[in-house]
């Protein structure tokens, strides 16, 4: 399964904010068994997603690409993707060689602004960058 999944609830402003933290399985097995093993995971994840009553920011590796069935049940909460609304440009944050995608993402409820984003190019700690996002709850 995927190497990570943290739920916590933080008072920020004065607010409950739930943020949830996915690391979902990459597609090193395949590229149809990654999809496939991904979905698994988001549905392992649901019960604890159709709980939350609070705005909510899931963040993380999801190794999957905007459009994918995981990030289109993610956004089935009503989420909005970071990237799409507020970023500039394709925004990779996966960087092997020759291959640039976006596998890492930031989903937000509606009530929750996004003032900036972007991906930290200068970052070189692991074989992706990270996104770095001001937000206003």
């Amino acid at each position: 399964g995927g190497e990570g999944r943290v739920r916590a609830t933080a008072e920020i402003g004065g607010r409950d904010v739930t943020l949830v933290h996915l690391h979902f399985t990459s597609s090193h097995y395949g590229i149809k068994r990654g999809y496939d093993l991904r979905e698994k995971e988001l549905e392992t994840i649901r019960p604890a997603l159709d709980t939350v009553s609070t705005p909510m920011i899931i963040c993380g590796d999801l190794n999957d690409l905007s459009g994918s069935p995981t990030l289109k049940g993610l956004q089935e909460y009503g989420l909005r993707n970071a990237w799409w609304t507020h970023g500039s440009g394709p925004g990779f944050t996966f960087k092997k060689g020759i291959l640039r995608f976006r596998l890492d993402h930031l989903l937000y409820s509606p009530d929750i602004q996004v003032e900036k984003i972007k991906v930290d190019r200068k970052a070189d700690f692991s074989d992706h960058y990270p996104i770095i996002a001001d937000l206003e709850i």
